[in-house]
């Protein structure tokens, strides 16, 4: 891993976005034309509503879908380590922020505990990756991220199902890369 290593958006959590947004669709195709789910039952004045929601529905649903199969063909990066600098997405479309590699103090998983406890003990699940930088002013100490990816108070963590690696296998190289 001399060159780098990169971590991309789940084409798995893509895929599921976009039957989230075929969902949206169907509905609106339901209740504007064949009223297979619901009912035909009109009520007056219910036209100009129920055009609203066939609009709302079929433009939000096209958008999804049309956002996240651009994802599903082209997956964003989410992160990328060099020995010179670790990026990570940014903003809507995963724009990458860079900070000196020489700043990260640490990479671990992180766990959290469940808030279930079951005979006395909690179950702790690994929840991602979580990279620490140095307090230092002349990076950002929070920034807003896209989504699968929060940065705050100089801490970088990528969630697991947004993730296409194995939490463990980052953290890995990572320490590999930049040696801590």
């Amino acid at each position: 891993m001399k060159g780098g290593f990169e971590v991309r958006l789940s084409r798995l959590f893509c895929f599921g976005l976009i039957l989230i947004g075929a969902l949206f669709v169907l509905a609106g195709i339901d209740v504007g034309f064949t009223n297979i789910v619901f009912d035909s039952v009109r009520e007056a004045g219910s036209e100009g509503l129920k055009f609203l929601f066939v609009t709302f529905t079929f433009i939000i649903g096209s958008m999804i879908i049309l956002s996240q199969l651009y994802f599903l063909i082209l997956p964003p990066l989410m992160m990328r380590v060099t020995p010179e600098f670790v990026s990570f997405g940014t903003g809507f479309l995963y724009h990458q922020q860079k900070f000196p590699a020489h700043m990260l103090l640490s990479a671990d998983l992180f766990i959290e505990e469940s808030e279930v406890e079951v005979m006395g003990k909690r179950r702790k699940t690994v929840q991602g990756v979580e990279i620490c930088f140095e307090r230092d002013e002349s990076i950002p100490s929070s920034l807003t991220t896209s989504a699968g990816i929060t940065y705050s108070d100089w801490t970088l963590r990528l969630h697991k199902p947004y993730i296409n690696r194995s939490p463990s296998k980052i953290v890995s190289a990572v320490r590999e890369i930049t040696g801590k």
